[in-house]
């Protein structure tokens, strides 16, 4: 079985499972019969594109893009952001966030799923996310759309 098959497996498996791991994806393409290494495993996953979404019990596990988050995954990331930020504001195009303590990583998280194309990254710690934005004026429409969510 060659690369082909095999993508079409991984296909077949991120549309019927949970597969959260690259672990997890090479255990189900060997059951499947495909001997895989994890640079191979890794490879098929970009090259398909398969992005890590979080379902409604807070784990995350591939999917593909045009799938995105649904209403029900937005009210939650939005929650997460409610529950989770302290204070926002802009430094040129950085949005600087303050979080409670040990909540950046699961509000960056929450954040990176419902930003737009003005975002081009961000950077959690314990309490604090950085978010990049294109401009200044990214990051002030990136501020606004937070302060509705917290104000919520």
């Amino acid at each position: 079985m060659g690369k082909k098959e095999r993508l079409s497996a991984i296909k077949k498996i991120v549309t019927e499972k949970n597969v959260s791991t690259q672990e997890e994806m090479i255990s189900l393409l060997r059951e499947a019969g495909f001997d895989v290494t994890q640079a191979t495993a890794s490879r098929d996953i970009n090259e398909l594109g398969l992005i890590k979404t979080v379902d409604a019990s807070g784990r995350s596990h591939y999917s593909f893009p045009e799938s995105g988050p649904t209403q029900a995954s937005v009210r939650r990331y939005k929650t997460i952001l409610r529950e989770s930020i302290v204070s926002a504001d802009t430094a040129q195009n950085l949005v600087v966030i303050k979080c409670h303590t040990g909540m950046g990583n699961a509000a960056c998280e929450s954040l990176d799923n419902i930003v737009g194309s003005e975002v081009v990254g961000t950077i959690a710690g314990d309490n604090t996310i950085f978010v990049a934005c294109r401009d200044v004026d990214a990051a002030a429409k990136t501020l606004e759309m937070i302060i509705g969510i917290i104000e919520g």
